[in-house]
């Protein structure tokens, strides 16, 4: 349910499960995005090492939900600009396909733009902040939402079926 249906969520605020993501959110909201340098992913295209960039990755991507499910549970605000910078940080990334699914770093120059089940799911994972959260968020971040994940999950999900591109994956 979205956010604004409060009545689902106070049920959900007294489960234990959710308290314990609530006091994650109030940690995670403190934290700076970690930092994810082109670096990190063209380290898999020369040496094979895709956990470097796949730890961060983790990070970064594992902030959004239990933000998300805070701001849901409480209703207050709070979380609001911490859940904005995260989209916004994954919305700036080259790719959101894993170095290891992009050996001719195609998707990486900007040549293609492939899914993947990392970028599918981080498209799915926006896409419901976006509808939980609604005009909880400023319009220019969900846009900039909406933008990538058409860009970059849908369109190319469109063209694949429509034969207008070879499937991948």
């Amino acid at each position: 349910r979205p956010a604004t249906e409060r009545e689902a969520w106070k049920r959900l605020a007294e489960i234990d499960a959710f308290k314990q993501t609530l006091a994650q959110a109030e940690k995670l909201a403190q934290q700076t995005i970690p930092e994810q340098p082109d670096e990190l992913y063209l380290e898999y295209s020369r040496n094979g090492n895709r956990v470097n960039w796949q730890k961060v990755s983790g990070r970064r991507r594992g902030l959004l939900h239990p933000l998300v499910i805070a701001e849901c549970l409480e209703n207050k605000g709070r979380f609001v600009k911490a859940i904005e910078e995260v989209v916004a940080a994954l919305c700036e990334e080259k790719t959101w396909v894993m170095p290891a699914h992009d050996g001719d770093l195609s998707n990486f120059k900007g040549k293609s733009v492939d899914i993947d089940l990392a970028s599918s799911a981080l498209g799915w994972h926006l896409a419901t902040a976006d509808w939980l959260l609604g005009e909880k968020l400023r319009p220019e971040i969900r846009e900039k939402l909406r933008e990538n994940v058409r860009r970059r999950v849908i369109e190319p999900n469109r063209a694949m079926f429509s034969g207008e591109r070879k499937m991948n994956w």
